[in-house]
């Protein structure tokens, strides 16, 4: 199952896999300091207002789509939340273990000033690996896997590399943070898929189910 979920989704895989490892190639290349200040440097009006609400793509954004889903499928609110609750896991354990200090920080002990966007709150520790990015690359991937129709698929990819790119453009993280939590949020969905994709079972929802409750209290009267 899990061959034919990874088979099934190939438009949004192969372009992941293939970005990441550019991305890689360069962090190779340049280092990771200087990688960050290349992909940092270019910052308009737009792309501040842009980015720092983007962001929210890997922040509460997720948690309002996995509401959302209760209202539309058990099955399938469950396969976001596992795969949500697994990444989150994986990422924040790293964290702990790593205690990789944060861009601002960095950059403050090189004396190199980076550009700072208005309104955004900038953390100092726990960099490695970003919990936004972990969190909105498996949530798109689900999306992703739910959605057939191939452009929204592209879609899904799209919003999840712009949640990623937009922690780099916040100098909230390092693009081997970004790396790392593409990569963790990916893997979680692939993991958690064999036990929800293409099932039967689960296909209701919270209207469906208050709707037999009520019904079923009517049922109660009426013999009564």
């Amino acid at each position: 199952m899990i061959k034919k979920s990874i088979k099934d989704n190939l438009i949004f895989i192969l372009p992941f896999v293939f970005i990441w490892l550019v991305f890689f190639c360069l962090l190779l290349y340049y280092g990771k300091i200087n990688c960050h200040l290349l992909l940092n440097t270019f910052h308009t009006t737009f792309g501040d207002y842009f980015f720092k609400n983007i962001t929210e793509v890997g922040g509460s954004i997720p948690f309002i789509i996995l509401g959302l889903l209760f209202l539309y499928n058990y099955r399938i609110a469950l396969f976001l939340g596992l795969s949500q609750g697994l990444s989150s896991l994986i990422t924040h354990i790293i964290k702990r273990i790593m205690q990789m200090p944060r861009p601002s920080v960095v950059f403050q002990e090189l004396g190199i000033n980076i550009p700072i966007v208005d309104g955004v709150d900038l953390h100092h520790t726990l960099s490695f690996p970003s919990g936004h990015t972990t969190t909105a690359f498996a949530t798109f991937f689900v999306l992703a896997i739910i959605v057939k129709n191939k452009y929204l698929k592209i879609l899904c990819l799209t919003i999840a590399l712009l949640g990623g790119y937009s922690r780099i453009y916040l100098s909230q993280h390092f693009i081997t943070d970004v790396l790392a939590g593409s990569l963790i949020g990916m893997l979680s969905v692939i993991i958690i898929s064999p036990i929800f994709y293409e099932k039967k079972w689960g296909n209701s929802n919270i209207i469906e189910t208050i709707k037999r409750l009520s019904y079923g209290k009517k049922a109660i009267k009426n013999k009564k």
